[in-house]
């Protein structure tokens, strides 16, 4: 578990893949940002480059003492000094603005702040790899600190000027989450969605379709520090997991194991491994391993330092095509 597999079918050890991923970074922030580099190899008084980011949103910093949480509206300290120092949604409004819905999106987060308030929403921009489009889903959790009033009606009332949620649970259910993914089409008011709801007890999460709830996944949630043989477990006895541990080292990258939780899922048409708390370099390798746009990539590139206070969350959907496995979806998450 020790090595990546190059697509010749030979080994790549972390150390190089790391050499290659800095590369690849350094290359791409050059040739966005212009600099030293260039006029080294073109000579001459070449204008630099201004970077531009893809959002045209003014940033959001982070207030004295405010609180930080991970994707189960769990409190964290901040891994560093972070006062006036970047909000993980500015994140967020990138990605939007890369999906042509910057307005919409702002605006959705606009109206569920003003409805539940700041620091309770977790939200999640979701990579499609095969249809290279991105959709961002919003979860809500039954926390201490979250507005009392909260349910899937309220929050249809909420964003009725903005998004349809064509949801309604029709008997008591015992939910501790549930969640809202919009595409770029049902943010411009194109199209209805709807609601997920999780259950903390079994695991599991159903979509609620109308009045109607349907199995969707199943988690399991596991200490990377402490269950380490659980989840290469876990991992081995998902169906879509390859036979080979070479190609299983592919869907856990030692890169990815210095993380708080490892949470390990099955879905209707894939599986999935999610992993808590990890840092913004981790992000950096996940973005590029991954294959996001190469404008977010350089978004996060050159706001390193102003990112380095946070803790993000990642997970990606696999699924087995004969004897390869692909990746159907990456995701990371922040708060707003």
């Amino acid at each position: 578990m020790t090595a990546q597999a190059r697509p010749d079918g030979g080994a790549v050890e972390p150390a190089e893949l790391e050499r290659e991923l800095a590369s690849a970074r350094e290359l791409r922030r050059d040739r966005l940002l212009g600099g030293e580099r260039r006029l080294r190899v073109y000579g001459g008084e070449a204008p630099k480059k201004a970077f531009v980011p893809p959002s045209s949103l003014p940033e959001e910093l982070v207030e004295p003492g405010e609180p930080l949480h991970d994707y189960a509206l769990l409190p964290y300290e901040p891994l560093g000094p972070s006062a006036g120092q970047l909000r993980s949604v500015n994140a967020l409004y990138q990605c939007l603005a890369l999906a042509g819905v910057e307005t919409e999106g702002a605006r959705l987060v606009e109206l569920v702040r003003a409805g539940l308030g700041p620091h309770r929403t977790v939200w999640g921009v979701k990579w499609h790899a095969l249809e290279r489009r991105m959709s961002v889903e919003l979860y809500f959790y039954r926390r201490q600190h979250q507005a009392e009033n909260l349910s899937i009606e309220m929050l249809a009332t909420t964003l009725k000027p903005v998004v349809e949620l064509r949801s309604e649970l029709g008997r008591p259910v015992a939910w501790h989450m549930f969640s809202v993914e919009f595409r770029p089409d049902q943010l411009r008011g194109e199209s209805p969605t709807a609601a997920r709801i999780y259950l903390q007890g079994s695991g599991t999460s159903y979509a609620v379709e109308g009045d109607e709830l349907v199995l969707e996944n199943f988690y399991t949630f596991h200490d990377s520090k402490k269950h380490i043989e659980i989840i290469l477990q876990r991992v081995q006895e998902c169906v879509h997991a390859p036979s080979r541990d070479e190609e299983l080292a592919k869907l856990i990258p030692p890169q990815l194991f210095r993380s708080h939780h490892i949470c390990v899922a099955h879905k209707r048409k894939a599986d999935a491994i999610y992993f808590s708390r990890v840092d913004t370099s981790q992000l950096q390798f996940f973005l590029e391993r991954f294959d996001w746009p190469e404008e977010l990539r350089a978004w996060v590139d050159v706001n390193l330092v102003r990112l380095a206070h946070l803790y993000w969350d990642l997970g990606f959907d696999f699924r087995r095509v004969h004897d390869d496995v692909e990746t159907v979806k990456s995701g990371f998450y922040g708060t707003f």
